[in-house]
């Protein structure tokens, strides 16, 4: 008899980066019969609180403490099953190990909340790639606070150890072979996993997307392509931007923002910093620029920012890690520059790039993150190991 299963997530279909995965993980688990279960979508309580809005206040504190019940029910009953479970700072990680216990769970990972309760894995103090808490994560430096949630620090680090403990009884879905190393670091050599890649199938749908162009000619050397985040290498980013001034770089956000982030005001007059997403101009910087920067500073898998870049962009600079994604993209793609972490030594190799600068042959790299679907992972065990990223050449769109 087949086991029932499921897909359970603490995040829903949305535009942010799981919720773009789950937009394709979702038809396709339902016509394969598995059962969808997520956690209920909230809304900003403060957006309530400045609109004066004390009716829909209450809904929404009602709506979340009704969802949640309604979320840890369902998951109560899944007994002898087969689960598909994604991000559990959302859904709970203790939700994971109970789950683990009773039932043969696939945990597919997304960041590295796994073994880092700030689940961007960079150091706080030099912001920089960290492997502190691999094997141990009570050794998180007292600045550490979990995120994207504000989980009670000392439980989340206890949630971690339990999920250590559990961990032989359940597949891991890695995305990239060195977020496997990362599993297999800090879970043991005997952990289970499976190379499954990430597919959002971005790129499928952005040539169908008609783009209007937004800047009118305007053009860059460098655009930033990532979110507003320490993480993501917003700070790096500015840092080198100010190291080399005879350069232009623009950055797709509010400069505001930027600065709230960095926690300082930015003076420089070689960025534009404008407000854009994929859709609104940036698919078109991103084009147009020489060098496409991608600086996630943390041991990032598969991101959507990165692949796209590496399509559409000419060169793309990332900033070198032991574990991220962006190491295996620059062995399958010449155009990836792997940039030292240091802003100083970095703008070193950028300025070098720049005065030659050549522009790339209309060849573009495109990582087919998946060679089948995740799910035959959970259907048929002769998949299991049989994935791989690979790289293949796509011409650039006209």
């Amino acid at each position: 008899m087949t086991a029932k299963r499921y897909l359970v997530s603490g995040l829903g279909i949305s535009n942010g980066g799981v919720g773009r995965l789950m937009k394709v993980l979702v038809p396709e688990a339902e016509a394969r019969g598995y059962e969808i279960i997520t956690l209920r979508a909230s809304k900003s309580l403060r957006g309530f609180l400045e609109a004066g809005d004390i009716k829909g206040l209450f809904g929404e504190s009602f709506g979340r403490l009704f969802g949640e019940l309604l979320f840890s029910v369902r998951l109560l009953l899944i007994r002898r099953s087969d689960v598909v479970f994604i991000h559990p700072q959302a859904a709970g990680f203790n939700r994971l190990v109970r789950l683990a216990r009773n039932n043969d769970v696939y945990f597919y990972v997304m960041d590295n909340s796994f073994f880092c309760i700030r689940s961007y894995n960079i150091d706080p103090l030099t912001e920089s790639e960290c492997l502190r808490c691999l094997r141990a994560p009570d050794a998180a430096l007292a600045q550490c606070q979990p995120f994207p949630f504000a989980l009670g620090r000392s439980k989340n680090i206890d949630l971690l150890n339990r999920l250590q403990k559990v961990a032989p009884k359940i597949r891991f879905l890695a995305q990239n072979a060195r977020q496997a190393d990362l599993i297999r670091r800090h879970f043991g050599l005997d952990v289970k996993i499976d190379l499954v890649g990430l597919d959002t199938q971005e790129l499928k749908g952005d040539n169908n997307f008609s783009h209007i162009p937004v800047f009118q000619g305007e053009k860059w050397d460098g655009v930033y392509h990532g979110a507003v985040h320490l993480a993501k290498g917003i700070r790096f980013f500015i840092e080198l931007a100010a190291n080399l001034p005879e350069y232009s770089f623009l950055v797709p956000a509010n400069k505001k923002d930027c600065e709230i982030v960095l926690g300082q005001s930015i003076g420089l007059t070689n960025i534009t910093f404008r407000l854009c997403t994929w859709e609104t101009g940036l698919k078109e910087a991103v084009q147009n620029s020489k060098i496409v920067f991608n600086p996630s500073l943390w041991s990032a898998p598969i991101e959507g920012a990165l692949i796209k870049s590496m399509y559409f962009g000419n060169l793309i600079a990332t900033v070198a890690t032991e574990f991220g994604y962006e190491r295996e993209a620059s062995e399958n793609c010449e155009r990836v520059i792997r940039l030292p972490r240091d802003p100083l030594y970095a703008a070193e190799v950028v300025r070098l790039k720049l005065t030659h600068y050549a522009t790339p042959s209309n060849e573009r790299s495109m990582s087919l993150s998946r060679v089948e679907s995740l799910f035959s992972v959970v259907e048929d065990s002769r998949y299991a190991g049989h994935f791989s990223n690979k790289v293949v050449k796509n011409k650039q769109e006209a």
